[in-house]
């Protein structure tokens, strides 16, 4: 049972890795977007910066890197097969590789103008956030487009910069809504469930969220950027706590993802700062 203190925040979280090396080698970070986990436990970290996917096992060691100089990567996913799937928001498509590096699939191109955010439902479907149209997209396969929604604005079934997105316990699409500070719920086909956030530091809401990811209990978890912290909510949007801040060394969180072994993996990027970091909750 998680222990809340009375400022809503859970009262401990051990640290295991801080790889917070900023430059262009294996192993350094610059600008580190979206993060997932592959299912031999490795840690897979997109990097704008660099313009290449790292990999890195469970202990927090470089393993590999993909895509260097060819990639503008920022979502990133594992498929139901293991693979790797980015959002190459450069050229303005998906790519796919194997864990050892492999391209395996190009495609998208065309159909996307701003790729960014990424998840993959239990289904196989690819389910991708477009920044410069204010849209959602749901694909079965490569060809075929099962849903489409969102423009740009405010209301409920609209969006203003929908950064990230996972998927719920109940195949729903769970948005970042960053620049409504919100968090978004729609049903598989588009159809607008709930939201929660809104403006603001106290407990429960945001300032520019980005990551999400969800956990076996199907709570779902906000990388708060601005507020230097990271929530758990209920699958309803109801507020738990802060599982992260700044009190345990949180500053600019961006992509969040659990681990095979239930740890939290989290990446921040900020000017001149970059880290990837794994907490035990």
């Amino acid at each position: 049972m998680l222990q809340i203190n009375s400022r809503g925040t859970r009262r401990s979280a051990n640290m295991l890795i801080n790889i917070n090396r900023y430059g262009t080698g294996k192993g350094e970070l610059r600008d580190p977007l979206g993060v997932a986990c592959l299912l031999n436990g490795d840690i897979v970290v997109s990097e704008w910066g660099n313009k290449r996917v790292q990999i890195f096992n469970d202990a927090g060691h470089h393993v590999a890197e993909v895509g260097k100089g060819k990639i503008g990567p920022q979502g990133v996913a594992v498929t139901l097969r293991g693979n790797i799937v980015v959002t190459d928001g450069h050229h303005k498509r998906l790519q796919v590789f194997s864990p050892s590096g492999s391209s395996l699939a190009i495609w998208g191109l065309g159909r996307f103008y701003g790729p960014c955010g990424l998840a993959v439902s239990p289904n196989g479907n690819c389910v991708v956030t477009d920044i410069a149209e204010n849209a959602i997209s749901v694909y079965r396969g490569e060809k075929t487009c099962l849903a489409r929604f969102g423009t740009k604005g405010n209301a409920d079934d609209k969006f203003d910069n929908p950064l990230y997105v996972a998927i719920g316990q109940y195949n729903e699409i769970i948005v970042s809504d960053s620049n409504n500070h919100a968090i978004k719920v729609f049903d598989s086909k588009g159809a607008f469930i709930r939201k929660f956030g809104g403006e603001g530091t106290g407990n429960g809401q945001f300032k520019f969220p980005r990551g999400v990811c969800t956990d076996e209990r199907g709570n779902i978890l906000v990388a708060d950027r601005n507020n230097n912290r990271v929530s758990l909510f209920s699958s309803q949007g109801k507020f738990l706590c802060n599982l992260l801040t700044q009190d345990n060394g949180i500053r600019d969180p961006y992509g969040v993802a659990i681990s095979m072994t239930g740890n939290l993996v989290v990446t921040e990027s900020g000017e001149n700062r970059a880290a990837l970091k794994v907490f035990q909750l």
